[in-house]
């Protein structure tokens, strides 16, 4: 500071001193944050790293991971897993921690690959525990809810590369193109080995489900496989499909339409097994496994047209790059096939037919626009010739000229029945005004033909998750007491015939009316045990409680409780009010 006698200082000098003062206190701040950034190493903090169920050395497939709902971390449990053996996994940020699992009814030490005994450690059904880690002053804790499915099957799905087409991949592709490899493993509720192989293909399938969070997919096997279990050789196949049920909050009722399916004895009818579905060790939901609707045997049992065209036409890798061009038919349809094809020597059968929507059907290979512009999907063969189409066409319009004019065709002067079956008819009709299903004769509404002069059959049913109360979108849905598909065009028009119902109630009297209603009752008890479920365990057959956790169990069994056939009125008389006479629409 200078003398004390000294003049004031210069401004140089006091320049001099405010450097030094700055430059004193840029090395303290520096102290300061070495100080605190040893402090902070010096300091580490516990932490889990990896926790998660299955999956151990063996079978890395089965991992499960946790998820994040409500704010608790969840892990969920196949059938196959009792609550008094839960294996769990785990590491942490310090090797030689000490971990404990406490619960309601008391607490345990704990090594990631023991087993836990939820009904030791909780009370009733609540399986929530508290995991705490220590190591020396350090501690880390995480709270777990076990959620298990009984009776449901577990599926695995576990992509080849789950960093660039996983899951995700799969699911960005709006036109469901990305195709991934990958492994599945099925256990049945028992832990029973189902499958456990190589995928050829997961991709994305479905028209507006694939625009849901949770999303169907469709998968085929390595070697041809009965997933269902049901013993029957004609059963095994190579492509399966996973449906989301994303509209269904309950998830049940395609099942109970496949069920009335085959309890009104339908000639063919797709199997199906509920499944806990883990997408890449994650939790996606409760799905259904099904066939799929294509021609195979055991599935759509007719001839394959399909192979006997790409038999005739060796020299062409893919029938459906083709060209596609128009024709029309001498009866007024118009239709779309593939230019060049060579035809087979039998072109009369077999064909898959789907009813569809306009905007649906035109990105199809093949379809056809009947005279009263009706859609109609080629679904096999995916590639028609232009003979193929012209003849599939033909037949379908003079089945709707029958069927639109009373019965027989004034151009051919056949019946309907010569192009149809009735029975086939009939079957379709009951469970489309049972359900209530809104896309009824409308889309997902299949028929099939044989080879030579056979009529078609209607079926197999597809696509009831709208039905039974789940569509609000026409007055006459939700209200179960009324009559719907006598309101449709093909419905009124089928049942303005004179006599229909008198074909209907013969043909049903050899059904199992009983079976059908055990069949309504079985799953009322279900929907019924389901509505006391957690609303947590709700959410999740929708998917971790991305859309709204209400199941609309209500409207199902107020459907199935006032719809003629479910009450318990004498059979003739409950047909004769689900098959109205002609006289209502006089």
């Amino acid at each position: 500071r200078g003398n004390m006698w000294a003049g004031p200082a210069g401004p140089g000098e006091l320049r001099s001193e405010t450097m030094k003062r700055l430059l004193l206190l840029c090395l303290t701040a520096a102290v300061l944050v070495s100080c605190l950034g040893l402090s902070a190493q010096a300091a580490p903090t516990l932490s889990w790293t990896e926790f998660y169920t299955m999956g151990d050395a063996a079978s890395a497939h089965t991992r499960i991971d946790p998820i994040e709902l409500d704010g608790t971390t969840t892990l969920f449990l196949p059938a196959s897993v009792s609550r008094k053996a839960v294996p769990v996994y785990f590491t942490l940020s310090e090797k030689n921690a000490v971990v404990t699992a406490t619960g309601s009814r008391g607490s345990v030490a704990l090594k990631s690959g023991d087993t836990l005994d939820l009904t030791a450690l909780c009370e009733g059904t609540d399986d929530t525990i508290t995991l705490r880690a220590r190591s020396g002053s350090m501690q880390a804790e995480k709270r777990v809810t076990f959620l298990r499915y009984d009776n449901v099957s577990t599926m695995f799905l576990v992509s080849d590369d789950p960093v660039n087409e996983g899951r995700e991949w799969v699911e960005s592709s709006e036109d469901k193109s990305n195709r991934a490899k990958g492994s599945m493993a099925l256990l049945a509720a028992d832990g029973e080995s189902v499958y456990d192989g190589k995928l050829t293909q997961i991709k994305g399938r479905g028209n507006s489900t694939w625009k849901g969070a949770k999303r169907p997919y469709q998968i085929k096997l390595d070697k041809k496989t009965d997933l269902l279990q049901t013993g029957d050789s004609a059963d095994k196949a190579k492509t399966w499909v996973l449906l989301a049920n994303f509209y269904d909050p309950s998830a049940v009722r395609n099942m109970l339409a496949l069920d009335l399916g085959r309890a009104l004895q339908m000639e063919c009818n797709m199997g199906y097994r509920p499944v806990c579905l883990f997408y890449d060790g994650e939790f996606r939901g409760l799905y259904l496994l099904t066939e799929k609707v294509e021609v195979n045997e055991g599935r759509v049992n007719v001839t394959d047209l399909e192979k006997a065209n790409e038999k005739a036409n060796p020299d062409v890798d893919d029938l459906t790059k083709l060209e596609s061009k128009t024709g029309t038919t001498a009866n007024g349809a118009t239709y779309l096939y593939c230019d060049g094809m060579n035809d087979p020597a039998d072109i009369t059968g077999g064909y898959l037919l789907e009813m569809d929507f306009a905007d649906r059907a035109m990105e199809e290979k093949c379809y056809f626009i009947t005279a009263r512009g009706f859609y109609v999907v080629v679904k096999s063969p995916e590639a028609c010739s232009k003979a193929e189409m012209d003849y599939i066409a033909s037949w379908y319009q003079d089945y709707e000229d029958a069927v639109f004019e009373g019965g027989t065709s004034s151009k051919t002067g056949k019946p309907f029945t010569d192009y149809v079956t009735v029975e086939s008819m009939v079957q379709c009709y009951l469970v489309n005004e049972l359900s209530k299903n809104g896309d009824g004769f409308n889309t997902s509404a299949y028929l099939y033909k044989e080879t030579g002069s056979e009529p078609m059959k209607m079926g197999p049913l597809w696509d009831y998750d709208l039905g039974f109360g789940n569509n609000n979108y026409e007055d006459l849905l939700p209200q179960p007491e009324l009559l719907y598909t006598v309101y449709g065009s093909l419905g009124r028009a089928l049942a303005s015939f004179r006599g229909f119902e008198e074909y209907g109630l013969r043909i049903v009297a050899a059904f199992d009316v009983d079976s059908i209603r055990s069949t309504s009752r079985r799953w009322q008890m279900s929907l019924r045990a389901m509505r006391t479920q957690s609303v947590r365990t709700a959410a999740c057959i929708r998917l971790r409680g991305t859309v709204s956790r209400s199941l609309r169990l209500q409207a199902m069994t107020s459907c199935c409780g006032n719809r003629p056939i479910w009450t318990s009125a004498p059979a003739e008389t409950a047909l004769r009010r689900t098959l109205p006479p002609c006289r209502i629409l006089s």
